[in-house]
């Protein structure tokens, strides 16, 4: 599933009402203008479609995937394997647009629904690049980070104490930190939230004679 925030556009989901009061008003006028008209397009499609879809698979869409990947990388950046997987399916959806245009079916002028596409790949981008940033996965970036700073982080010798103001202290076996640091490291998320959350990715617990003082795992933070 592909998550795409609703609120993107001026209207919500709806950019441009045509004429109607809001998007609610527009909406019920699609969802009237569906029900009164339906079953058309598909079989139209198909009828074009067909009769050329050997020559759409073998040449024109390879060349129109990469086409797309590539527009996506030039606004998007440097894609990861998941990223590359979304962006594919987008481009299969504009793709599909672009074809219908050319077939008649829609009224959309040429690269209306590759321009669309590629938005909604941004909006996409932007959206899942927040989620990581407030989840698990950004915690873990941010606690990396920090852990790998050497004027914030140091390491103890077995036995030994801390001296200093560290935001945190590493042993042969376990990373130490500071209550404090988990408002770094929670980012948008509570606290409690973060604690819960990291101690679960790396099984911890508070330090008896610390008690601000939270004790990780360094196997799994390594793993």
């Amino acid at each position: 599933m592909i998550d795409i925030p609703a609120s993107a556009w001026r209207h919500g989901v709806f950019d441009e009402l045509h004429g109607h009061a809001d998007g609610h008003d527009f909406a019920m006028a699609i969802k009237a203008a569906a029900e009164a008209n339906h079953g058309h397009a598909l079989p139209a499609y198909l009828d074009w479609l067909v009769p050329r879809i050997g020559k759409l698979e073998t040449e024109q869409l390879p060349a129109m995937l990469k086409m797309f990947e590539r527009a996506a990388t030039k606004r998007l950046g440097p894609l990861d394997g998941p990223a590359q997987r979304v962006i594919a399916r987008l481009a299969l959806v504009a793709i599909a647009g672009e074809l219908a245009s050319r077939a008649g079916v829609v009224p959309w002028r040429t690269e209306t629904a590759w321009n669309a596409l590629l938005e909604n790949a941004g909006l996409w981008h932007n959206a899942a690049g927040e989620k990581r940033a407030n989840g698990l996965d950004g915690m873990m970036d941010r606690l990396t980070a920090l852990v790998r700073t050497p004027d914030r982080f140091t390491s103890l010798p077995e036995g030994t104490e801390a001296e200093g103001e560290f935001a945190g202290w590493i042993d042969a076996d376990h990373i130490y930190l500071d209550c404090e640091v988990f408002a770094e490291i929670a980012g948008n998320r509570s606290l409690q939230e973060a604690a819960r959350d990291l101690l679960h990715r790396l099984p911890g617990r508070y330090v008896p004679d610390r008690p601000r003082t939270y004790r990780l795992r360094r196997d799994r933070f390594e793993d």
